[in-house]
């Protein structure tokens, strides 16, 4: 667990500092967690970035990226270099570039909602499978956007307002401008 941790730590520091990854889904009207300097861009800008990086990393300009030039020119990278090099041949393809983002991203999505999944189960204190005004009593994030994270005014928070709430105030000037979640502390 720990060693999973470190490597997913490890992964969000290089994916929010390096633009190699594939590009952001499409998420439609739904608000997503995004994690990353490039949440709120849109596929051409990300993809501007991304070829940015590999021009400034690639600099024998092969299409690949050797250890040598992950450690000159994003040590960030080299850090990672062995756990996204999956042939093991020395060299860092887009494709496993692309691969090791998806995985990443799994990875923080999944540890995102065990997170929000335990959060709701903390604060759902009657085990009702809702979060009244009451229970949201000490929550200062909570209490103060109750009425507007309960969109159908039910007078109680489901688990899918709950959710919509955590993947939306940060994109849309919350806490954490920018960035997905309830901020700090949450």
């Amino acid at each position: 667990m720990k060693r999973h941790l470190l490597v997913t730590a490890l992964a969000a520091a290089v994916l929010s500092t390096a633009a190699f990854a594939a590009a952001p889904a499409d998420n439609g009207d739904m608000m997503m967690p995004r994690h990353g300097r490039h949440h709120d861009m849109d596929k051409k800008d990300f993809e501007r970035m991304r070829a940015d990086f590999l021009a400034r990393v690639d600099t024998n300009k092969d299409g690949k990226i050797s250890r040598s030039e992950a450690e000159a020119n994003a040590p960030h990278l080299a850090v990672l270099f062995d756990a996204i090099d999956t042939n093991k041949d020395g060299q860092l393809t887009q494709e496993e570039l692309d691969t090791f983002h998806k995985k990443m991203q799994e990875a923080r999505d999944s540890e995102r909602k065990h997170f929000l999944d335990a959060r709701f189960t903390r604060l759902d204190t009657n085990k009702d499978g809702f979060i009244s005004k009451a229970e949201a009593r000490g929550d200062r994030f909570l209490e103060r956007r109750f009425d507007q994270i309960d969109t159908n005014k039910d007078g109680k928070i489901s688990k899918a307002e709950f959710a919509i709430a955590a993947d939306g105030f940060g994109r849309q000037g919350g806490p954490r401008h920018g960035g997905p979640g309830f901020g700090p502390g949450f």
